[in-house]
């Protein structure tokens, strides 16, 4: 998959690409009504997020400096009673500053993927006229 980012001279480029997944969580207490521990949700990002700020150097190179995140998503155990799964989320972080040249590719991230292989992230940056 291909994804493009583009930003401006001296300015944050910032990109999420993936969705949201809900994680089932179960209270440990009782609610006021008396009632037993009850299911809740919470979400977390899953996939690509960077944030990163960008400079020219000269000669056709351009300066990254920020962080990644790549996260994957499996599923995991049973939560609670229903016997609902909870996913399992795996992320890999990394903070960079690194210097591209003009349309060359760089591999600025690499992580295991949970479902086998590894995912990674190349940047192939462009000055536009």
């Amino acid at each position: 998959r291909v994804l493009k980012l583009i930003g401006q001279e001296a300015s944050r480029a910032r990109m999420l690409v993936g969705w949201r997944t809900p994680i089932p969580t179960t209270s440990k207490t009782m609610d006021e009504g008396g009632k037993g521990p009850a299911m809740n949700y919470i979400y977390q990002n899953v996939g690509v997020s960077a944030e990163l700020m960008v400079n020219l150097v000269g000669q056709g190179r351009i300066m990254l400096d920020g962080q990644i995140e790549i996260s994957g998503a499996r599923e995991g155990p049973p939560v609670g009673a229903g016997g609902e799964k909870a996913p399992l989320i795996g992320t890999f972080q990394q903070s960079l500053r690194v210097i591209v040249a003009d349309g060359k590719k760089l591999r600025i991230a690499e992580a295991p993927d949970p479902e086998g292989g590894t995912v990674s992230l190349d940047i192939e940056a462009t000055v536009l006229p």
